[in-house]
């Protein structure tokens, strides 16, 4: 059950439940100090109100006068708790007694009296120093006095009194305590209802902001982190998270977009930047031009100077296409030693001459083959452009820029051929 809620529910459950541990505690704690301090304090009363009387009652008791021991006795009507008191002479004659609650009740007391009377006469009871003895049980308490005349023991003083009135100021204190208690449960339950959120809300947000990227694949837009905390290095653990990720698809788009050798655009990303010119030229009515080029002889070079020559012929090649191509064009690498450049908004004379521009930089360069050699490498090419009527013209613009390239290499190379 607690595990199917939610962090924020648990964090309240959590709160309210240490709370109300804590409430719990400090008010038992307090019941039972308060307790034994009220015990205390009611059998240190009834001592004070035994020795009161025992010290009213010597005269009675030596000149025998049960009459003044009963008006001495009948004082304790003011006190409901006393159930039964009585004096005994010395010899175990009963001289007065006084019954405080029904006849029932009185008998009652009588009978414990009789009872700790049987216990006190067996047993060798420890007096303390005013000449008292006295027990606490559940339901009442009870004290014995020595009545001394001239450091001579002359009688006794019992009073039994019960419990009804501590319970009863034990309870009212109780329901107090517990009463105050829910209402702070109530408020520290409000406190954790609104603190609960400052622990949550930046989870939820990073939860959020997770399943919004989830949701969008945009990983550019971090969290914006102001804390200073532990959630701040979690919005920065995020970030971090995001950052990496953005890298990975950055590499990944770039491998899946770009040539590894010559860092220019492949086969496939060339033919879809194709699409979206073709789409854009028959919106605008622009035309497009392209430039298919391959090196001359580079069987040849790979034979006699090796593959690193080569690729090193490749890699000066892109560069070259690259410098020569326009802010907006597209150079890429076809595929082998054939490149293609990819011109928007080029009528043929701008794509032949941009060709032009290709093969003088080529035919200027010089590349080393590690024997103190210079080898210089050339370019044939072909150009064609048009506004293409639909998607497929694509493949025909293609085939006529090859067409032209071959036308080139058949003429002797190392120059420009129109597209027809």
């Amino acid at each position: 059950m607690f595990e199917k809620l939610s962090i924020r529910n648990k964090l309240i459950v959590l709160l309210i439940f240490s709370t109300a541990m804590g409430l719990l505690g400090s008010v038992t704690i307090v019941l039972y100090t308060t307790f034994m301090a009220e015990k205390e304090a009611t059998q240190q009363e009834l001592h004070q109100v035994a020795g009161i009387l025992s010290e009213n009652m010597r005269a009675a008791l030596a000149f025998h006068d049960p009459q003044s021991a009963g008006n001495i006795l009948a004082s304790l009507k003011t006190n409901p708790a006393i159930q039964l008191a009585f004096v005994e002479e010395e010899n175990g004659t009963l001289l007065a007694e006084y019954a405080g609650g029904d006849s029932l009740r009185a008998e009652e007391m009588r009978a414990i009296a009789a009872s700790f009377k049987m216990d006190y006469e067996h047993e060798s009871p420890r007096w303390d120093l005013g000449g008292r003895i006295g027990r606490m049980e559940f339901s009442y308490h009870f004290v014995i006095q020595k009545i001394q005349f001239e450091g001579k023991r002359i009688g006794v003083l019992a009073i039994i009194s019960d419990n009804d009135a501590m319970y009863k100021k034990m309870l009212d204190f109780a329901g107090l305590q517990v009463g105050s208690a829910l209402v702070i449960l109530l408020v520290l339950a409000a406190f954790a209802y609104r603190l609960q959120h400052s622990f949550t809300r930046p989870i939820y947000e990073v939860l959020n902001a997770m399943r919004a990227v989830a949701k969008s694949k945009d990983h550019n837009t971090p969290l914006p982190n102001s804390r200073r905390d532990e959630f701040g290095d979690l919005y920065l653990g995020f970030n971090a998270m995001l950052e990496k990720i953005r890298e990975r698809d950055e590499q990944l788009r770039l491998l899946a977009t770009t040539d590894a050798l010559t860092g220019l655009a492949n086969r496939r990303h060339a033919m879809e930047t194709m699409e979206v010119m073709v789409e854009r030229s028959r919106r605008t009515g622009e035309k497009i031009g392209v430039i298919l080029l391959d090196v001359d002889h580079f069987k040849k070079i790979n034979d006699t100077f090796g593959h690193h020559v080569g690729d090193a012929v490749l890699i000066g090649l892109g560069k070259t296409l690259q410098s020569c191509a326009r802010r907006y064009d597209l150079a890429v690498r076809w595929g082998g030693e054939e490149f293609l450049l990819l011109c928007d908004n080029a009528d043929l004379e701008t794509t032949a001459g941009i060709a032009e521009r290709v093969r003088q930089s080529v035919a200027v360069q010089s590349f080393e083959t590690g024997d103190r050699m210079c080898l210089g490498v050339t370019v044939s090419l072909g150009v064609c452009s048009e506004v293409p009527i639909a998607q497929a013209a694509v493949d025909k613009m293609l085939e006529k820029a090859d067409r032209a390239l071959y036308r080139a290499k058949e003429s002797g190379r190392n120059q420009v051929a129109r597209g027809e």
